[in-house]
């Protein structure tokens, strides 16, 4: 199974032009690999600054389609797994709601809840995406009115649910995607509430990597056997850290390059390689 994820691309700004270099990256890295990717999976952040305003809104053409899509042929039968982002709910939640909505109308654009899995039976792997919004609303102003503790509960039973199923599946590889970091070497530091409320689960099912965005950087940080990855660098940049807060979180890589990951995964080995705009 090979796939690529990407996070914090939907610039619709001046950045639009790195937006526009990793696209191409992307699109030309197949030369080197067999077969070309099965799906990429965005991290959130999918629009900025404030995502989408329904599913008729410009930003899916000039933002997205135009920037990744209609240019490559290769790109046009690839789907993309998406999560979403605080900047997605910057325009209210019904914006955020017309994201999943786009489901329904694009072949390309695959959410189908807030909170999700797929399942690879090959590679014995279970995916799971989550609204991290859902589970942080408090981080920022804009969106700490949109959900209670109600919420967050019911958010952080659903992933148990899902990690509960991973695990009757007998999966040997578990991955959880998500927006907001728990651990970063980057603007923001740790999330001390996203490990307060998601490290326990990701802890007690075993999971293998949880994957985000938000910091606009690539980092590769490992923590109590768990792997945490920030791959946020889609169309933005920002410095990255040697060291973390916290001495028993490693840093494995660390670069502030734009680009995308590139997931190659069996039922035996994961390689994640981080690509930059150069396809190096």
């Amino acid at each position: 199974l090979i796939y690529f994820s990407i996070g914090d691309w939907g610039a619709n700004n001046t950045h639009v032009n790195s937006a526009k270099l990793v696209a191409n990256a992307m699109a030309n890295y197949h030369p080197y690999m067999n077969p070309f990717p099965n799906f990429i999976i965005s991290l959130g952040d999918n629009f900025y600054e404030s995502g989408v305003k329904g599913i008729s809104d410009e930003l899916w053409e000039s933002a997205w389609f135009s920037v990744f899509i209609r240019p490559f042929p290769s790109m046009h039968n690839i789907r993309w797994f998406s999560v979403l982002g605080n900047h997605d709910y910057y325009s209210g939640i019904e914006c955020a709601n017309s994201q999943i909505e786009m489901t329904n109308h694009s072949k390309h654009w695959v959410m189908p809840s807030k909170d999700y899995y797929s399942y690879d039976k090959e590679t014995s792997s279970y995916h799971i995406f989550i609204d991290t919004v859902k589970i942080y609303p408090e981080l920022y102003n804009k969106t700490k009115h949109l959900y209670n503790d109600q919420h967050i509960q019911r958010s952080l039973y659903d992933l148990e649910q899902m990690l509960i199923h991973a695990k009757q599946l007998k999966c040997k590889w578990i991955f959880v995607y998500g927006h907001y970091h728990l651990f970063s070497n980057g603007y923001y530091g740790n999330y001390n509430t996203m490990i307060q409320r998601i490290l326990p689960l990701l802890r007690k099912y075993k999971v293998a990597v949880y994957f985000s965005g938000h910091e606009h950087n690539f980092q590769l940080l490992k923590y109590d056997g768990i792997y945490f990855c920030v791959n946020g660098a889609g169309a933005y940049q920002a410095e990255v850290n040697l060291y973390n807060p916290n001495v028993e979180v490693h840093m494995i890589y660390g670069n502030k390059n734009n680009g995308f990951l590139i997931h190659k995964l069996n039922d035996k080995y994961l390689n994640l390689q981080f690509v930059n705009v150069n396809n190096i």
